[in-house]
């Protein structure tokens, strides 16, 4: 288990230690600045990852840079309007191998996708203040964050 409790994230942040092909991730967060949390992040090559953020209205996976023969596609679920009022942002996500499962706001936004890679080994984790989130803000605060890793369901 990994955790980190109130602690404020100015820039990406690496989660030490961490190196799972299956794990679950809980995190609350200050919800004034958006979050982006990269997965299946390859510790040979920085800029292939998936990248999952969460705003007051969207859920995002961005698959452009995820490598392999995943399609570069960007897939999104809304939230209501009623969400932005929430005093925390909420995220759970599920990685099994090739599948990534998330869900924001307690499942107020679900994605589900297949992100394959070019070699099936351990990939890192990072946490990030999304680029939207100005400077002045001092980045995102963390709440709380677990992570979790799982043995594989397929195996």
């Amino acid at each position: 288990m990994y955790a980190i409790q109130d602690q404020r994230v100015e820039s990406e942040v690496v989660l030490e230690g961490v190196s799972s092909y299956q794990f679950e991730l809980e995190i609350f967060f200050d919800p004034t600045c958006p979050i982006q949390v990269k997965v299946r992040k390859s510790p040979q090559d920085e800029e292939m990852f998936t990248l999952i953020s969460l705003s007051s209205s969207t859920l995002t996976i961005d698959k452009s840079k995820s490598g392999g023969s995943t399609p570069a596609i960007t897939q999104t679920s809304y939230l209501s309007s009623s969400s932005s009022s929430s005093s925390f942002g909420h995220l759970r996500v599920f990685v099994d191998g090739s599948v990534v499962e998330v869900y924001a706001n307690r499942g107020e936004a679900v994605i589900s996708s297949r992100v394959y890679v070019h070699n099936k080994q351990n990939s890192l984790i990072s946490i990030a203040p999304s680029s939207s989130c100005s400077s002045s803000s001092g980045g995102v605060q963390v709440h709380s964050l677990e992570l979790f890793e799982m043995k594989s369901i397929w195996n």
